[in-house]
């Protein structure tokens, strides 16, 4: 098992090392399933090099290179945890949060550098990340540092990092919420990591925002019941007779919740 935190200590990470006197570093995969010990999701495909789409940076395994695009992958997620992007889509509705969307399954989140639903993109995980900032003298470059000190360098071509990972520490936090009032009722306790990277501050934030957030994930039936109306609305059944459609599977399904 290679250990990313003292393998790559001394490295500076980036698309343009990997690519170039550091590709010796990395290992190949023909295929991979995203887990929860992704540290970040590095977009190459628009660099017509090394015959490789993505780079993975990994907690277990090291860094690798695969001919799957990021896409792909993060479209495969729902082959694994069943969901997908579902519960995360649903969530940034009820935030108010449109655009750059994150995957959230409680502290398992990646977030995406710029907006991937329709491309390729980078994605990385803010729970492994103690810090990132804007570089200096290039402010198109993210300067990151991992929970175990690990430099890392990744484009970010526009916007305001900080604005989108509040909004991404927004719907975090509402999905291991979420969750843990899910499993609480199997007399199951969800607790969250130790160390939650870049995601600490937010978790002290009381911003109107955090509080709304924080009040509408207590009820739990109501959320529920929302995110049956969303999956009803997104399958496009409000098209087909609307309101008797919409009543007949709702009573479908409160039936089926029942004993009996």
């Amino acid at each position: 098992m290679i250990n990313f935190q003292f393998q790559y200590k001394n490295t500076q990470i980036s698309k343009d090392f990997l690519l170039t006197q550091g590709f010796h570093l990395l290992s190949r995969r023909e295929t991979f399933a995203i887990d929860d010990k992704i540290i970040a999701v590095l977009d190459v495909s628009s660099y017509g090099k090394r015959n490789c789409n993505t780079i993975i940076l990994h907690m277990e395994s090291g860094i690798f290179v695969t001919k799957q695009t990021s896409r792909k992958l993060m479209n495969g997620v729902y082959t694994a945890n069943g969901f997908g992007f579902a519960v995360s889509k649903f969530l940034a509705k009820e935030l108010g949060i449109q655009t750059f969307i994150p995957l959230a399954n409680a502290y398992f989140t990646l977030m995406p550098i710029v907006g991937a639903s329709r491309g390729n993109a980078d994605w990385i995980a803010p729970r492994f990340i103690r810090s990132a900032r804007l570089n200096k003298s290039n402010k198109k470059k993210l300067d990151i540092e991992t929970i175990y000190g690990n430099k890392i360098q990744i484009d970010f071509p526009k916007g305001d990092f900080e604005k989108r990972l509040h909004s991404v520490s927004l719907i975090n936090e509402c999905s291991f919420l979420f969750w843990r009032h899910m499993t609480k009722v199997g007399s199951c306790q969800l607790v969250p990591p130790e160390d939650k990277g870049i995601f600490e501050p937010f978790e002290r934030c009381n911003c109107p925002d955090h509080m709304r957030m924080r009040a509408m994930s207590q009820d739990l039936p109501k959320m529920i019941d929302d995110f049956k109306k969303y999956i009803l609305i997104n399958l496009k059944i409000e098209e087909l007779q609307k309101i008797e459609v919409m009543k007949y599977y709702s009573q479908n399904l409160s039936r089926l919740k029942r004993l009996n």
